[in-house]
């Protein structure tokens, strides 16, 4: 065998040997796939949950077989809300009320902790964090799943002249300004497409992936072609976030709006512009403000959701948001 054929048959096996290292690959990840199937994401994905009524408040079911954290099995997917005779989220229908100087904080699932136990929100992550630091606060948590600046407005004037405070807290999630589910593009799911390959379960989760990302960037490319801070919804909700601060001027309150991020592509995160935009709005009214999100920018965004379909933030995330606005309050 002369030199050049005996170099030809050694890149032959160098190849074949690959594409058996290759197959073998995929026939691990084809058995993988099969044993442990990824969840199934569709577009109403995030209205899974069902409701428990109690005494006090009611508790949501959640479907655990879907959570990888564990976080969820040991209750089987059951997570209660309790509420006091003000409407503050409490750990249980035992709670003390607090006593000495408190914060109230309103907003929306996010600021509420949805799908969260009471110690995991970030209300209750922050109270602990002041303490800590030697600052005996309490925070009131008074938020509501689905409500925005306008609903935490009306709740504020409810509960101000009950609740001695020294401070108001906006949680302030984008879907309050612009339209649109919290979970929509975690639950972002391509229409199907049956290939000649759908029998194979590696086919089917790669093509799945593929749709959920084109469907993803369609519904990012909606929201910010979509007219931002200058449409109706965002001018009411911008209203009433000037209307809470002029009702906690009244009550010699600092009000503070706390920007939460959506939990989406963080290394590069789309909503920088109307994260911009919003900053400028603020402080032209001279509203102060704390924007978490660059706290977020080395985070993976599935990661911190409660859900692999649903982006409420999860016991991870929370800490995060607390952490970030702790060390804001300490040096206030």
């Amino acid at each position: 065998m002369s030199p050049a054929s005996g170099a030809i048959s050694d890149i032959c096996k160098k190849i074949s040997a690959a594409g058996i290292g290759i197959l073998i690959a995929l026939i691990i990840l084809e058995a993988g796939l099969r044993l442990f199937p990824q969840p199934v994401r569709t577009d109403n994905s995030y209205r899974w949950n069902s409701t428990v009524a109690l005494g006090d408040g009611y508790a949501d079911i959640f479907p655990y077989w879907f959570d990888k954290r564990l976080y969820y099995a040991p209750s089987q997917g059951r997570i209660d809300y309790h509420f006091d005779s003000l409407g503050a989220r409490t750990a249980g229908p035992a709670a003390q009320p607090p006593s000495g100087p408190s914060i109230v904080v309103v907003g929306d699932s996010l600021t509420f902790g949805f799908g969260l136990r009471f110690e995991d929100s970030y209300p209750r992550l922050v109270e602990k964090c002041l303490r800590s630091r030697g600052t005996g606060v309490s925070l009131l948590n008074f938020a509501r799943p689905g409500w925005n600046a306008v609903d935490s407005a009306r709740q504020y004037a409810r509960v101000r002249d009950w609740v001695p405070h020294r401070m108001l807290i906006y949680g302030l999630h984008l879907n309050d300004l612009i339209n649109f589910p919290t979970s929509q593009l975690a639950a972002a799911s391509g229409k199907e497409h049956p290939g000649f390959l759908s029998f194979s379960a590696f086919y089917r989760f790669a093509d799945e992936a593929l749709k959920r990302r084109r469907e993803r960037r369609r519904i990012i490319g909606e929201i910010l072609g979509h007219r931002g801070l200058d449409d109706e919804l965002a001018r009411m909700n911008l209203a009433a976030i000037r209307d809470m601060k002029a009702l906690a001027d009244e009550k010699h309150a600092d009000f503070l709006v706390l920007i939460l991020p959506v939990l989406i592509d963080l290394g590069n995160y789309p909503f920088k512009p109307i994260h911009r935009r919003l900053a400028e709005v603020l402080r032209k009214e001279g509203i102060d403000f704390l924007d978490v999100t660059p706290a977020f920018a080395r985070k993976k965004a599935e990661r911190l959701w409660i859900l692999p379909f649903d982006q409420h933030p999860n016991e991870t995330a929370t800490p995060i948001i607390a952490d970030e606005l702790c060390e804001f309050l300490v040096r206030r």
